[in-house]
């Protein structure tokens, strides 16, 4: 009975509701809002048929963010929904490109540029919440996410999501794989990356040089270089592949190789600075000081007289033996540095080391006490006021900051052998100490595999000073077997001499010192 009861309370309920209607007013204003939609959606339409610019998609997005708005029917709605996301992923297209394809030249372009940024991340936002599977929105996202250091964990979510899509385009597939790579924190996920890339895309010049500069930070110069290889051997190789070849090259002591590869890059971008800079570089590294200075002359012209260029250019007057103008290229250097002591250090730092080479001891002590006022534990400064110590045959000071050194860094072999070379050599009786001298030469010479002849030279010191000469002669010999320059095989033959004749080696103070001193590198 109560089922029959409820049956016919359910069928008059029924019966009622399919009776009433809507009021007149209602239907009107409905009928009238489509219709307001469907007008809105045609000038939408229409719009972005004839669209040309930014400007453009801008009314489409207008048009269709009102037709919504209004009201649609469903399949309309669809329609303006599809419409709408692919428009603004248009637009958020053109905007990500120019941006990223840009170098703003002013604080007011920068101040820009963030602001276009930020309007196509809201393009690619709203994109995605009306069709979340455009592989190419979450792509585009993750690349101006990607701008900035406080958006890289978005980035790489967004990214992912691109990559655990289908692409319509491969090439924007292998681009998304790169732009994972770039903000990427593991050495092994960027290599797949940039392999799946590289698979997609095996013949494209900019993919091969970006796989090139990968193995180049990893220290794998083979691959890079056979990376970079294949790269300048396709269409469109840009100056940039050929600088990544040089730099391998340089890492693989190929220098003439890596000069000509510079020179290739140089010939097809003149207007590259850092290009010109590199290969004067390699001019200095291959004592070619006259070249470098045209280089850096070159370079000067863009970048102007910094304090880094000066410092080069001082390098390379001093390998020609120009004292005069690389002594005037130092001091305008130091006198350009404003904080010497912290930001600008390293370079300040170079320009002591400078200063030491052209015999300014003095004052190139001065500048690593500036660089020691601000940072005390700055080892790299300790090493070379050691050494200038030593240079100017100062040992009871340099040793104390040999010590400081060797605490801040025990497995410097300069350092170790240096130390081990005063306590060996030094004319003072009180400063020698053999016993410790062995034992910083030998692990100095295990550290470089008993192949530097210098140290195998601090070593042969060491065992003369406590009166050991057959080692200090066996030491000595292989020395003089591994000196690369007749110089240096002249100078250790003399200290083996000495040990033939039974007397320990000392170093001689003063500037003449290093006339005589085979042990110190």
């Amino acid at each position: 009975m109560h089922c029959e009861f409820s049956r016919v309370v359910a069928t008059l309920f029924l019966s009622f509701t399919c009776g009433l209607s809507l009021p007149a007013n209602l239907i009107a204003q409905d009928k009238q809002d489509q219709e307001k939609g469907e007008a809105a959606l045609q000038k939408a339409t229409e719009a972005k048929l004839s669209a040309q610019s930014l400007t453009d998609l801008g009314e489409v997005v207008k048009h269709c963010e009102e037709a919504l708005k209004a009201g649609l029917r469903d399949d309309d709605k669809e329609f303006c929904e599809s419409l709408l996301s692919s428009t603004l992923l248009e637009r958020a297209r053109g905007i990500s490109q120019a941006i990223l394809a840009s170098i703003p030249q002013s604080q007011d372009q920068m101040q820009r540029m963030a602001q276009l940024r930020e309007i196509a991340i809201n393009d690619l936002k709203r994109s995605i919440e009306l069709d979340a599977n455009l592989a190419e929105s979450h792509y585009r996202l993750g690349r101006l996410y990607a701008m900035t250091q406080g958006d890289l964990e978005n980035a790489k979510k967004e990214l992912d999501k691109a990559l655990e899509m289908e692409f319509d385009d491969p090439a924007m597939k292998a681009q998304a794989f790169i732009a994972r790579a770039a903000v990427a924190d593991d050495a092994e996920q960027k290599q797949k990356d940039y392999d799946a890339a590289v698979k997609i895309l095996p013949n494209n010049a900019q993919v091969l040089s970006l796989r090139a500069q990968h193995y180049l930070d990893e220290g794998n110069y083979e691959k890079a270089l056979a990376d970079a290889d294949a790269a300048v051997e396709q269409e469109g190789a840009a100056p940039a592949v050929h600088e990544v070849r040089g730099r391998a090259l340089v890492n693989l002591n190929r220098l003439e190789e890596a000069v000509k590869a510079y020179t290739t890059a140089i010939e097809m971008q003149p207007a590259a600075p850092l290009a010109l800079l590199q290969r004067a570089n390699i001019y200095i590294m291959l004592q070619q000081g006259e070249k470098a200075i045209d280089d850096i002359n070159r370079t000067m012209g863009f970048v102007g007289p910094s304090p880094q260029v000066l410092a080069m250019r001082a390098t390379a007057y001093l390998q020609t033996e120009n004292k005069e103008k690389a002594l005037e290229d130092i001091r305008q250097a130091m006198n350009r540095i404003e904080n010497p002591g912290q930001g600008d250090a390293t370079t300040f730092l170079r320009l002591g080391l400078l200063l030491a080479s052209a015999g300014q001891n003095s004052e190139a002590i001065e500048v690593f006490n500036k660089v020691l006022e601000a940072d005390a534990n700055n080892v790299m400064a300790i090493e070379a006021r050691a050494d200038t110590y030593l240079n100017v045959g100062d040992h009871k000071s340099a040793i104390p900051d040999y010590n400081r050194a060797l605490s801040l860094d025990p497995e410097s072999d300069h350092v170790l052998n240096n130390l081990a070379w005063v306590l060996s050599t030094s004319p003072d009786d009180e400063l020698r100490d053999g016993k410790r001298a062995i034992e910083l030469a030998t692990k100095a010479a295990e550290l470089t595999e008993f192949k530097e002849a210098h140290i195998l030279s601090t070593l042969a010191a060491g065992y003369a000073e406590v009166g050991e000469f057959e080692k200090a002669k066996e030491w000595s010999a292989k020395a003089v077997e591994k000196a690369e320059d007749d110089e240096t095989r002249a100078n250790l033959q003399a200290e083996l001499d000495s040990y033939e004749k039974g007397k320990p080696w000392r170093e001689r103070q003063g500037e003449d010192r290093a006339t005589v001193n085979g042990g110190s590198g």
